[in-house]
């Protein structure tokens, strides 16, 4: 729409379940099938896998199964919401640690 404000459009696409904590839809059904089957497989590889913290015994770091480069893309395209819920932090989103 012609004149209107992209972060007033952004704004009204996502729901504030609290104070500054939106959810809004991102990926498919089938992404997040596809995402949980990647994961799954790697875990049967027997590979070595770092977990994100001390107290996630279950959690995997994304980035070191191969998927980072996915990772940053999805991170681009998340960039203009993060500018328009948080105009400070959202600035700049120069890395992720996804898990």
């Amino acid at each position: 729409l012609m004149g209107t404000d992209p972060a007033a459009v952004i704004k009204g696409w996502v729901t504030e379940e609290a104070a500054e904590i939106y959810s809004f839809p991102l990926l498919t059904e089938k992404a997040c099938d596809m995402l949980c089957d990647e994961v799954e497989h790697f875990q049967t590889t027997g590979l070595p896998a770092r977990r994100p913290n001390s107290m996630n015994n279950y959690g995997i770091i994304l980035n070191e199964i191969g998927l980072k480069e996915a990772l940053s893309v999805l991170q681009s395209s998340i960039a203009p919401v993060a500018r328009a819920l948080f105009p400070v932090e959202g600035q700049s989103l120069d890395d992720h640690h996804s898990f």
